[in-house]
């Protein structure tokens, strides 16, 4: 039996299996009208940054140049604050809220603090919190 690299049949049934793929993916995807609405797109820079872009850039040249990022860590909680604190998780993540202060401190927990001295020191270190989050 010969190759059938060459046969005319067979190239037709492939060219035409390729073809049928990509029209069902070009179905399934919709097309792209704004960048910013793109769901693989994730600015790395605010409008606000700087970027030197070198258009005249040759094969083997720096064609962007961009300021270092500033990778601070997020305030530490006070010790006595912790158990008054909810969605902990949130605390090193600039793009939410931050913690919320609980009521009330949940059972099973202690607290040196009373509920007035834990108002103002989440107040005292959420302030921290906040700058921390605008410069993130």
């Amino acid at each position: 039996m010969g190759s059938r690299e060459n046969d005319a049949e067979l190239r037709d049934r492939v060219s035409r299996l390729m073809q049928f793929l990509r029209e069902i993916v070009k179905a399934r995807t919709s097309p792209v009208l704004d960048v910013e609405k793109h769901e693989r797109v994730h600015w790395l820079y605010r409008d606000s940054a700087t970027l030197n872009i070198d258009a005249g850039a040759a094969a083997g040249d720096v064609v962007i140049r961009a300021p270092r990022v500033n990778l601070d860590e997020p305030p530490t909680v006070p010790a006595g604050l912790k158990g008054w604190l909810d969605d902990i998780a949130n605390l090193g993540r600039s793009d939410t809220r931050g913690p919320r202060l609980r009521d009330q401190i949940p059972p099973g927990m202690s607290s040196k603090l009373t509920a007035d001295q834990a108002r103002e020191a989440y107040r005292r270190w959420y302030e921290t919190w906040t700058r921390w989050a605008e410069t993130d």
